[in-house]
Formats: C-alpha cells, structure tokens, sequence
C-alpha cells in the first residue's frame, strides 16, 4: 500500500506570495531505461530539478529552488577536509534533469549504481526533496528504523510528540 500527502504551505517570499508544496509518504513503482517520475511527486519538483547521490544508500531529488538554498549552505561552511568531502559528495554528482513529455528523466548509471537501484524503487517524500530508494533497500531501512528507539532520538533532538 502507498500514500503520498502533499501539503500546501502558503507564505510570503520577496513580497509575492507562494505556495511551497511539501513532500511526505512513499511510493514504490518499476523504472526501466527511462525513468518515470510519479505524477504525485512532478509538481513539487517542477519540470527541471536536480538528482545526486543521497545517503544511506538513495538519490536525493532536489526542485531547483531547494537545491539553490541547500548549495547556499555548503558554500557557507569553512573551508576544510570535512567540507570539501561533503561539497564533493553532493555537488560532484549532481546533474540537472529536464522531465520529458511523458514525465520521464534518464538517470545516469553512476547515480543509479551509487544507488543500487534496480526495477523496482521507493520515492520517499522527504520533505523539501524526495528520495529514490532500491525497494529491498529500502524495505533493510523501514527494518531498520522499527529497531531503533524513534522515540529516544526524538527526545535526544528536543523534538516533542
């Protein structure tokens, strides 16, 4: 069973209003040589995003708006080996794609084996971005995740229930 939510959080940015669609939920599907983007997910990243290596095993797709803050960020971390290994891991792999008419992008194969990515994959809505997953490798995580104590790590961030 899959949902995708998307919630409409509207504001001010520059004096215009905006609306800022964020992303939550999972939702598994088959990709094949070129890749499908689900339809839920096409809206909040817009026509031409941006895909790059994640962690724990994803890819991280980034609307361009979100990628712009999250590069704006990296640049402003002191210069040192930490960070040139951060800045590498995300903007050396990083690759601007166009969907086409059907709502398909072309994944390169270094993203894709970075990856593990097979036929079947997971979206994850993440929020400002969304995350691709192997299913098996994603299936190890939502394990994984179960394992762990959410509600002691919550605490430890000062996030209350």
């Amino acid at each position: 069973m899959s949902k995708v939510i998307l919630y409409s959080i509207s504001g001010l940015k520059w004096g215009k209003s905006h609306t800022k669609w964020v992303k939550v939920g999972w939702l598994p599907c088959s990709w094949d040589n070129m890749d499908i983007i689900p339809s839920k997910y096409r809206e909040g990243l817009g026509d031409t995003f941006v895909i790059t290596r994640g962690l724990d095993g994803c890819l991280f797709l980034y609307p361009m708006p979100e990628w712009e803050k999250f590069v704006d960020k990296l640049q402003q971390l002191p210069s040192s080996q930490k960070t040139r290994k951060i800045q590498r891991q995300f903007l050396s792999k990083a690759m601007e794609v166009s969907l086409d008419k059907q709502g398909r992008i072309l994944v390169p194969k270094m993203l894709r084996a970075s990856a593990g990515l097979e036929k079947e994959v997971v979206f994850a809505g993440m929020m400002n971005r969304v995350e691709v997953w192997d299913k098996e490798r994603f299936a190890a995580e939502e394990l994984e995740e179960e394992e762990v104590s959410l509600d002691s790590i919550m605490d430890e961030l000062g996030i209350p229930l």
